[in-house]
């Protein structure tokens, strides 16, 4: 490696090929000359390079707003940037005469760093058998939980960090992810992950007795989560929702509260009400723990949320409704997924497979175990057993009008991509995500070592088979 930067190194000092925006302003008298720095960009690696400066001791040399390194070296190499950023690099000559001399101006170099070139399929085993649960919205970041453990992925480094005494279920595009911590209450309380480190919320706010509960959601500017908390004690939320009610944590001004609940509940034999997903806007889709787990809708957290019931019957009571605790929204909020239910004469509901635009008001029902994920182009991802028992998913393009034709992910990527994965995932995968703009799909699969976590770059470079 050190040989190859050398060459590299030597290719700046020949040509100073400029792969930058410099910004040399002019020199005054009896002040040093600004290095003519010369910039090579090899992927996340930036190599700075410059011929020596007359009456120079050493350089100052700084990346964006860092503090500056001393070097009496000619070049200097920065790796494990951040892929699609711009970077500014600053050279100063420093005199070795102070009296008698000034230190350069400044040289200044703009370099942006271009998108990773990834391969369209990559795959992680966690050692602490936790498994994906969600991804970013701008498809940087993996998380995942499973018995206690958790782990953080970015996909711009493919760095994977884990964690024990924590589970993390949803991940803001700044990497901010929430969840719940163990490490001081065994049934965990909810926490943020910020910069490497576990917050607990505090709950007294809410409850004076021991509770335990989760963030399960996060918006994608990292600003807002929703989750639940489980009390104890009889409490005010505890006497009008059960045991458990949901809460909402605003991360900027670090406040907690309860979302406005109705005062009179549809479900009967309520157990609690938990919110499960948060769209950018904020409003939340959460349920109602009950025998019908009726998927439910705050527009925000200061009205009270409605049921997505789609009809229903002479006596109010629900023929078609969207319930289960693992729905969830597509990443801009469009799409309410996962699983409905179609009650008969009898008022004895079927279970199907769903996907509810709420642009257009329609419920689109299909055939199956669930949808586990939903992109906002319409594509839905049906898994073939409920929800992490089966062993892959079928696609299913709502937007064509056909719902009921279903294609396994081998072949849709084979026909819609021209994607061969057919030897890396030869059972397919169960689809969990995907990120907004629809190029990166987040899947998981149960294998005789433990959970597979792997993703698909939709616009990834093509493999050749195993």
């Amino acid at each position: 490696m050190k040989n190859i930067f050398r060459v590299i190194l030597c290719s700046v000092l020949a040509f100073m090929a400029m792969s930058c925006e410099n910004e040399n302003p002019p020199q005054k008298a009896n002040q040093l000359a600004t290095p003519d720095v010369g910039i090579n960009v090899q992927e996340n690696t930036i190599i700075a390079a410059w011929e020596a400066i007359d009456f120079a001791a050493y350089y100052d040399v700084q990346l964006d707003t860092a503090a500056p390194t001393r070097t009496d070296e000619l070049s200097v190499i920065f790796q494990d940037l951040v892929y699609g950023k711009e970077y500014t690099i600053t050279v100063t000559a420093i005199a070795a005469d102070q009296q008698n001399y000034q230190n350069s101006e400044p040289s200044v170099s703009k370099v942006t760093i271009g998108e990773r070139k990834v391969p369209a399929y990559r795959e992680w085993y966690p050692t602490n058998g936790s498994a994906a649960s969600a991804i970013s919205n701008n498809g940087r970041y993996v998380v995942g939980a499973y018995d206690r453990n958790a782990f953080m992925l970015d996909l711009n480094t493919d760095i994977i960090s884990e964690h024990s005494d924590l589970e993390l279920y949803d991940v803001a595009d700044n990497g901010i992810a929430v969840g719940s911590s163990h490490k001081n209450v065994m049934d965990g309380v909810p926490a943020i992950y910020i910069d490497g480190k576990v917050v607990e919320i505090d709950l007294s706010g809410i409850t004076e007795d021991l509770a335990m509960g989760a963030f399960t959601s996060i918006t994608p500017d990292g600003e807002y989560a929703v989750g639940w908390v489980w009390d104890f004690a009889s409490t005010y939320y505890t006497q009008l929702c059960g045991d458990y009610f949901p809460i909402c944590y605003n991360l900027i001004t670090e406040s907690l509260t309860v979302p406005e609940i109705p005062d009179v509940l549809y479900s009967s034999y309520l157990a609690g009400i938990a919110p499960k997903a948060l769209a950018p806007d904020r409003s939340i889709l959460g349920y109602e723990t009950s025998l019908d787990m009726f998927s439910i809708i705050w527009n925000s957290e200061n009205q009270p949320y409605e049921y997505v019931h789609l009809n229903y019957d002479d006596e109010y009571n629900p023929t078609e409704a969207i319930g289960d605790s693992q729905n969830l929204f597509s990443p801009s909020g469009r799409y309410v997924y996962g699983k409905g239910k179609i009650y008969d004469s009898e008022g004895i509901p079927t279970e199907r497979p769903v996907a509810y635009d709420r642009q257009s008001k329609q419920a689109m029902w299909m055939y199956g175990g669930s949808v586990t994920a939903m992109a906002d182009n319409g594509i839905a991802f049906i898994n073939d057993a409920p929800y992490y028992i089966g062993t892959t998913s079928y696609i299913v393009d709502t937007t064509s009008g056909d719902l009921e034709t279903q294609t396994p992910i081998v072949d849709w990527l084979a026909i819609e991509y021209g994607m061969s994965l057919g030897s890396y995932i030869p059972d397919g995968i169960i689809v969990i995500g995907t990120d907004e703009e629809f190029t990166t799909i987040l899947g998981i699969t149960n294998t005789m070592s433990g959970w597979l976590t792997c993703v698909i770059k939709l616009d990834g470079e093509a493999m050749s088979a195993k």
